[in-house]
């Protein structure tokens, strides 16, 4: 199983997902647009949820 976190901003976010193990698999600063966060966690064919604030959201491509 991975991990992945996003730390949203208006123009930029820090993204990262890790291993259970905690070892980092991929990490990088990108801008806050759709394709860009998209292209950063792109797994084909995969549910993915985004969790803001405490709320849970449904992301299907």
């Amino acid at each position: 199983m991975i991990y992945a976190g996003l730390d949203l901003h208006k123009s930029f976010c820090q993204t990262k997902i890790c291993t259970k193990e905690g070892e980092l698999v991929k990490e990088r600063r990108i801008k806050t647009e759709t394709e860009d966060i998209e292209e950063f966690f792109e797994v084909k064919n995969a549910e993915r949820e985004i969790e803001k604030a405490g709320k849970e959201y449904k992301v299907r491509k």
